[in-house]
């Protein structure tokens, strides 16, 4: 931290009077006075030159790095069936949705004449699904709501960048990007405590697999290749679930 110098502007003008006062007073040296008697003027000696003085060089700051701004998320909300108006994002995103009512919720997400279903429950929900991995696009869309009661939507991009790819959770989830230095093949542990669907997909930069497709509880390995590229985890379930490399 920049610490500023504590002189205002009282103490400003009382130093400047200082200086002006210190230097009025002052008698400039005489150069051709004579010497007093007894005492012989030693002459100046010739033939030297004072070494110049260079001034330190002063270290330069580094630049502060302008960070790139976040998009303002954008948060919707209403009661029962209802469809929006065109969406832009300018980055990958993920919408956060929750609905307090007791009958089907059910959000599609519509880009001309596709549909990907991102939600499809009965009665009360909170989860997080992405809106592009499934397309892999940025285009506009729209959203098509059934619900029963009231709910809301907060759009907002996708957190970055994790080191470990290791993800744990509840319900339905999206984690934050990570990204994988090179290629390698390894054996994953994935579980799940609960009763209904558990489905996981790894989203990459080059591409989508399906990992998990189970109904209910379940524990299970398998072997994942991850090549050198960014990737995340999208999860379904209704349960506790992990996944994790195996040690």
């Amino acid at each position: 931290m920049i610490k500023k110098l504590g002189i205002g502007c009282g103490g400003l003008v009382a130093l400047l009077v200082i200086l002006v006062v210190a230097t009025s007073g002052a008698r400039p040296a005489s150069t051709g006075s004579t010497p007093a008697p007894g005492q012989t003027q030693t002459p100046a000696p010739t033939g030297q030159v004072a070494a110049p003085v260079t001034a330190a060089p002063q270290a330069t700051a580094a630049p502060t790095p302008t960070p790139t701004p976040r998009p303002t998320p954008l948060v919707l909300s209403g009661i029962g069936q209802f469809a929006t108006n065109l969406i832009s994002v300018s980055t990958t995103s993920n919408a956060t949705f929750t609905h307090n009512g007791a009958r089907n919720f059910i959000v599609y997400q519509v880009q001309g004449t596709k549909r990907v279903l991102l939600v499809n429950t009965v009665g009360v929900y909170a989860g997080i699904r992405p809106l592009w991995a499934e397309q892999q696009s940025l285009d506009p869309f729209q959203l098509s709501i059934e619900a029963d009661g009231a709910w809301s939507i907060t759009i907002a991009p996708v957190e970055c960048c994790a080191t470990d790819a290791a993800f744990v959770g509840r319900g339905d989830k999206v984690s934050t990007i990570f990204y994988v230095p090179a290629t390698r093949t390894a054996a994953w542990e994935f579980s799940h405590d609960g009763a209904r669907n558990y489905i996981v997909y790894l989203h990459c930069k080059s591409g989508s697999q399906l990992i998990q497709n189970r109904v209910g509880a379940f524990q299970g390995s398998t072997l994942l290749t991850f090549g050198e590229e960014w990737c995340l985890w999208d999860v379904r379930g209704d349960g506790n679930w992990s996944m994790r490399p195996r040690p």
